[in-house]
């Protein structure tokens, strides 16, 4: 069935804080748009990419689509992907990626981690603080590391993040404060390995094969090994997928990405970040709910393809599991 699809994607705004912090965001999604439409193009889509404006909202709600393929991750704040999904679920249009409630879970990192932590999922002792009084008895052990508890793409997050001592701690979160909305994430800082799993699915998800993120030599880091947004724009990492660890490993970091898809109700796709703490135990960084698909540059497609999968098939598979997900809704409605 040719289906008429509507891309949604972040444009460009002005005084746009996510495009200021990264001067290459616009041509991420700029890249990504085109080679989504290029790819439903070959399958025989008609697709169209509308931005997420009240202009594009306007065309959506004429009802003239069959499904939203959505990229729309915000144009001022990554909050706004929240937004855009809660206009789509307004519609009753199928759209790719999870829901409202997903979102809004995963997008407030200190969210994610409650949930977690009440579904037994390993993650880093942590404290949120929207000010900078902060008591002895709630420190945690240093050292640890400081983050906005809602941003993406490691904004905020910076070889100083990680501190050793409450003068430093008090100071960094004061700094946040006045550049990021609180709450400020503080995790205790987990030494080991870093990997990312790319999980899809509805009712019966799958995880790809781990990649593991290895830091380059000379990335400024002195704690060793942060991805930050630094090195995330100089891609400043060699990515190894599959993951070279033993098999024992290999299946507990799969079987602890698909707890916690299913915990925070994840659907169609979602990338899940692990982290080795002192004892070798996986333990969950965060969730991104709407990851990027840029190919050649975004982690998703990249394990995707290391796992035998084409571009193309990629993107028929996530826009399936938004066709599949309408109709469950349906039948369960």
């Amino acid at each position: 069935m040719k289906l008429r699809v509507a891309i949604l994607y972040s444009p460009r705004a002005r005084a746009s804080a996510l495009s200021s912090r990264d001067a290459t965001w616009h041509d991420q999604t700029q890249n990504t748009v085109t080679a989504v439409e290029q790819a439903l193009r070959q399958m025989g889509h008609y697709p169209e990419p509308l931005p997420s404006t009240i202009e594009g909202f306007h065309s959506l709600a004429s009802g003239n689509y069959d499904v939203v393929f959505n990229l729309a991750t915000g144009s001022r704040t990554k909050r706004e992907q929240a937004n855009y999904v809660a206009f789509l679920e307004s519609l009753g249009m199928p759209f790719t990626g999870s829901g409202l409630t997903t979102q809004i879970l995963c997008l407030h990192k200190h969210i994610t981690k409650m949930v977690m932590k009440f579904h037994g999922i390993p993650t880093a002792a942590f404290r949120i603080y929207d000010t900078t009084d902060i008591s002895q008895d709630t420190v945690l052990d240093f050292p640890v590391i400081v983050k906005p508890s809602s941003e993406g793409s490691s904004a905020g997050i910076g070889p100083e993040s990680v501190i050793e001592d409450t003068s430093a701690l008090k100071t960094l979160i004061s700094s946040m404060l006045n550049t990021y909305p609180g709450p400020i994430l503080v995790e205790h800082f987990l030494p080991g390995r870093e990997f990312t799993v790319a999980v899809m699915g509805n009712e019966d998800p799958v995880a790809l094969p781990p990649e593991e993120i290895v830091f380059d030599e000379g990335t400024g880091d002195p704690t060793g090994h942060l991805y930050t947004r630094d090195v995330k724009r100089r891609d400043a990492i060699t990515p190894v997928c599959p993951a070279k660890i033993e098999r024992a490993l290999e299946d507990a970091i799969k079987s602890i990405s698909l707890k916690t898809y299913r915990a925070l109700g994840c659907r169609g796709y979602a990338r899940v970040d692990i982290r080795l703490d002192e004892k070798g135990v996986p333990c969950v960084l965060e969730v991104n709910s709407l990851p990027g698909l840029e190919p050649g540059f975004s982690e998703f497609p990249r394990i995707a393809k290391a796992a035998g999968m084409s571009y193309g098939v990629l993107i028929e598979r996530i826009l399936q599991y938004a066709l599949d997900g309408k109709s469950q809704d349906q039948e369960n409605g």
